[in-house]
């Protein structure tokens, strides 16, 4: 996420591609990509073009994907200028990814968690606000704005169905865009000025491991439900130490999982300032030990120092009963510490709360 401090100049270095004026990318290759950090992206960019003069002339803007960065950016553009601005998404919907689940909560600020701040549900965005809740629920309160915006502004188009398969570099300056209309089912050419890549990381792959079909995170049925076959030990693996992961790790743990509830659970449960001063202490010292550059084992200090805290506050009583009867759960994960601080230090809490109720619960 951008950080306050950054000059306008400094967010468009960030996003430039080197020796492509003009072009620019959104969140393909940040940490912490989040519904609201990429927004922040996409808002962050169009301010610093616009405070830079960049959009003085009035260039033609395409911006391509339709997701939480690219939404922000083309109704930021389209808002802050007289520039035609092009949206073009290759899938039917807008935010696509966030249409297909009631499970999943979206929440603003819950990663700064426990940080001050964090249990604010509104996102206090200057346009596309909106308030922690389902993952549908939010997108549809995001696109409703967007197409206000779209609606309001006579520069900004919005192609859906439209796959941007190539671009070209004109001598002119600019870009030369082809596309395929899925519609029309033909290809045609578009130049632009400015290019803002905003396709994300897209769709999971559907089949990692050869022979298993994969549910995406933003499926309802990625999230184990409940236990109906009736086994005496349901043993569930789940690979991946990121924020998903983790999140899964402790869905497929619980009898009826529900996303808020856990949040709420965890983030007020009584007596955890204690718990909070340590958290924030391990999160200093393993971020000071990664810029020297020294060994630190996330997941042996939140066993070895938040586990007992959890334990003594009852914290892990609390999670123990939501856990599916005789659940067995295997985590697997590429890095050795298990965690990283790539990941929210709530989903790793609540991770090492619900290991310990699995080890503690007979």
């Amino acid at each position: 996420m951008p950080d306050p401090a950054l000059r306008p100049i400094d967010v468009i270095d960030g996003a430039s591609i080197k020796g492509r004026k003009g072009l620019y990318v959104l969140g393909c290759f940040d940490q912490r990509i989040t519904f609201y950090s990429q927004q922040v992206r996409g808002l962050a960019l169009i301010h610093a073009l616009a405070e830079q003069d960049y959009l003085r002339e009035k260039p033609r803007v395409a911006v391509i994907g339709g997701g939480a960065a690219g939404l922000a950016a083309a109704a930021a553009a389209a808002l802050a200028s007289d520039s035609e601005v092009v949206l073009f998404e290759a899938a039917d919907d807008l935010l696509k990814l966030q249409m297909g689940t009631d499970r999943r909560k979206l929440d603003p600020h819950i990663y700064n968690w426990p940080r001050s701040g964090a249990d604010d549900p509104v996102a206090d965005l200057p346009i596309l606000d909106w308030e922690a809740g389902p993952s549908s629920n939010v997108r549809d309160d995001v696109v409703r704005q967007f197409e206000d915006v779209a609606g309001r502004r006579g520069n900004l188009v919005v192609l859906k169905r439209h796959r941007v398969t190539g671009a070209r570099e004109l001598d002119a300056g600019g870009y030369e865009l082809t596309v395929f209309d899925k519609a029309a089912g033909r290809l045609r050419t578009e130049a632009f000025q400015i290019v803002i890549l905003a396709f994300g990381f897209g769709l999971e792959a559907s089949e990692t491991v050869h022979g298993i079909g994969d549910k995406s995170y933003w499926d309802n049925a990625g999230i184990p439900g409940a236990e109906f076959r009736g086994r005496a030990n349901p043993h569930y693996f789940v690979s991946g130490s990121g924020d998903g992961g983790l999140i899964d790790f402790v869905a497929a743990a619980s009898k009826d999982f529900d996303h808020a509830a856990m949040i709420q659970a965890v983030t007020s449960y009584p007596n955890m300032e204690p718990v909070k001063t340590e958290l924030l202490a391990i999160e200093t010292e393993a971020r000071h030990a990664k810029v020297l550059g020294d060994p630190f084992n996330l997941f042996e200090a939140f066993s070895d120092r938040i586990g007992p805290l959890i334990q003594a506050n009852g914290l892990v009583t609390h999670l123990a009963r939501q856990l599916r009867p005789g659940v067995q759960m295997t985590l697997q994960t590429r890095d050795e510490s298990v965690f990283t601080l790539g990941s929210s230090i709530l989903n790793r809490l609540a991770v090492v709360a619900t290991i310990i109720a699995c080890q503690t619960t007979e």
